[in-house]
């Protein structure tokens, strides 16, 4: 199992919201909105919001967030990088990366260091 973590910048401390966290998983309700899903209970917020269990939903009907910042103005959101446009929600800028994107890169905010991934030391399973 993997080992859970998140990104921080180690000089100004800019932490990163971390995917591996979990909550990013998203189903389409039959209005065509996106539904999140918590990541205790996910198999039943599925079968609830599409009627379908988790393992015969159509892939079209379910997708999952990264979590990002935007580079120019420091936003974070959510993106689906399958399926959606790299645009800030905040600036409009299209500099809007994921966490373990930049891994190892200038750190958005100081730009003195970069961003490092920072490990837990628990496992997913654990969670």
């Amino acid at each position: 199992m993997p080992i859970l973590s998140w990104y921080e910048c180690q000089k100004c401390h800019l932490r990163l919201d971390s995917s591996a966290f979990g909550n990013n998983l998203y189903v389409i309700n039959d209005d065509g909105k996106r539904v999140p899903c918590e990541r205790l209970g996910f198999f039943q917020a599925v079968a609830r919001i599409t009627g379908f269990t988790f393992w015969s939903v159509p892939k079209d009907r379910i997708g999952y967030y990264d979590y990002c910042i935007c580079t120019d103005c420091l936003e974070s959101c959510k993106v689906d990088l399958k399926h959606d446009s790299r645009i800030c929600p905040k600036c409009g800028g299209d500099k809007v990366f994921a966490d373990h994107e930049l891994k190892g890169k200038p750190c958005p905010r100081c730009k003195d260091d970069t961003v490092a991934e920072i490990s837990t030391g628990m496992h997913f399973s654990n969670m």
